[in-house]
């Protein structure tokens, strides 16, 4: 039996049109469809997995689409998505005015570029839903980018989601060249005593 477990997604940078494909996993032991393997696409997939911020710092639970990882070492907490409390934070450091769009479950990406057209964006947390496709604007000064994502998995411990990076774009604000973002505070009523 074949079980879906990637979905159509891509990261869209300066309104550069994205690619995606669905791609399928089969049981373990018997062979990868052959659309996969020959897919360069499939292979630019990645999937993040957040852990539920339980500590001041990010650690586990923060991500930048900007910077493409999650690694704090990388991304000097210039984090764009950060899971807190079974919700998706957004807007965690100065200069940044970002908004997010719940855009269902559309999975082909044709499709759900079109859906951020018209999409009703939040500034606000959102709370992620296993199997639908959310669009996250990123906007930090002069700079913008859209970067489109499906969650697969959310618990009250991790929040997973798959994306295409694009390699050939940079986030123009070198991390490096300035200090780093201080941390978000946790909200009210959810730091570990």
């Amino acid at each position: 039996m074949i079980t879906r477990i990637l979905v159509c997604l891509s990261l869209i940078v300066f309104s550069t049109p994205a690619f995606a494909q669905e791609v399928e996993s089969s049981k373990a032991g018997e062979p990868q469809a052959e659309s996969q393997a020959e897919s360069p696409i499939a292979a630019n997939l990645k999937t993040v997995k957040l852990e539920k911020r339980i500590d001041t710092e990010y650690g586990k639970s923060g991500f930048s689409f900007r910077y493409k990882t999650q690694d704090s070492g990388r991304h000097n907490n210039y984090v764009d998505v950060v899971y807190e409390s079974g919700m998706m934070r957004i807007n965690n450091h100065g200069g940044l005015e970002s908004r997010i769009a719940d855009l269902g479950t559309e999975k082909d990406i044709e499709k759900a570029i079109e859906l951020v057209k018209s999409a009703k964006w939040s500034d606000k947390l959102v709370p992620p839903v296993a199997g639908r496709t959310y669009a996250l604007e990123i906007k930090e000064y002069n700079h913008k980018m859209t970067a489109l994502f499906h969650v697969s998995k959310v618990d009250d411990k991790v929040m997973e989601f798959i994306w295409q990076p694009d390699q050939a774009r940079q986030w123009p604000i070198h991390v490096k060249s300035r200090g780093a973002a201080g941390c978000s505070g946790m909200m009210v009523g959810l730091v570990p005593r």
